[in-house]
């Protein structure tokens, strides 16, 4: 599991670079919604006046890394009822929040998503749970700490406001030079 600080806890870090550009698109990212809601600070706190809220905060933060890593991500959470409820809260498909059908967990349906796939090692799954964290590295994905993604969703958060300074920068420019009459 990679954690704080990005320092390894125990497991060889894949060649990929799970922070940089050079996160590989067939990477899916599964992040465990409720566990990871109450292991952040700012969650923890939208929590006292609105649990929506508290989700959408993690939502966000899960868009965010698949807009600008371009990466697949799936926040989990526990839900009702008797199907998986999916929910896409930007255009693309490839990011997704699913609600577990009441009779099982976001855990069982983050291990079945694992388990099931021909490719489990694309899988890097968000959790602070050691149980459910040795149970997907079991079946060949990887798991990063609550922190360790907050962290990630920081850095891409500075990255993407530097290139849209530089974006505003550039535009200035090509206002203040137009071309020759």
């Amino acid at each position: 599991m990679i954690g704080p600080e990005g320092e390894n806890d125990g497991i060889a870090k894949r060649d990929t670079c799970l922070c940089g550009s050079r996160v590989q698109s067939e990477r899916h990212l599964l992040i465990d919604g409720h566990n990871v809601l109450h292991a952040w600070e700012d969650s923890r706190v939208l929590m006292k006046t609105s649990a929506e809220s508290a989700r959408a905060h993690v939502i966000s933060a899960g868009v965010l890394i698949h807009d600008y890593e371009n990466i697949r991500v799936s926040i989990v959470f526990d839900g009702k009822g008797g199907e998986i409820g999916i929910e896409h809260p930007g255009r693309d498909a490839g990011c997704s929040v699913l609600y577990a059908p009441a009779s099982m967990t976001a855990d069982d349906l983050i291990e079945q998503m694992v388990g099931a796939s021909e490719r489990s090692q694309d899988y890097v799954v968000a959790t602070g749970d050691r149980m459910e964290r040795e149970t997907v590295e079991a079946l060949g994905a990887e798991c990063v700490s609550p922190s360790f993604l907050e962290e990630w969703v920081v850095r891409c958060r500075s990255r993407q406001s530097a290139a849209v300074s530089r974006r505003a920068r550039n535009q200035d420019q090509d206002w203040q030079n137009p071309l020759p009459l």
